[in-house]
């Protein structure tokens, strides 16, 4: 795994399906930046038999979809970031991590919100 992005079909990634969507007029306006500019950041996610499970970018994927994107941009979460509460438990560095696997793991906590938030604050 590295931590480059790739292009992947469109239908080869899975939702999440407890993410929060967004309104219509924010995926309509997503949509249309994505087709005039593309993806700018790279759909986190994880591979799972032959399919990526998004596990950040659930909104960005559907306004690419409405953009009628057939490819888009993804980057695979390493297999070391498992358990984004574990990991705020402030031993990340002890398992190694690099700074983008401790980055994920940060936003991740991030888009869980307030109560996860709580966990890692000490460690910052």
């Amino acid at each position: 795994m590295n931590n480059k992005s790739t292009k992947v079909s469109i239908d080869l990634l899975v939702p999440d399906p407890v993410y929060q969507t967004a309104s219509k007029e924010k995926l309509i306006d997503l949509a249309l930046r994505i087709s005039s500019t593309g993806i700018i950041e790279p759909i986190s996610v994880r591979k799972s038999n032959g399919r990526y499970s998004i596990v950040v970018g659930n909104v960005k994927y559907l306004a690419a979809k409405l953009a009628g994107l057939s490819e888009v941009e993804i980057m695979e979460i390493p297999e070391s970031v498992k358990d984004v509460f574990g990991l705020a438990s402030g031993h990340e560095h002890e398992q190694g991590l690099t700074d983008i696997e401790q980055y994920i793991t940060v936003r991740l906590l991030n888009l869980r919100g307030p109560e996860s938030q709580k966990h890692i604050v000490p460690f910052l």
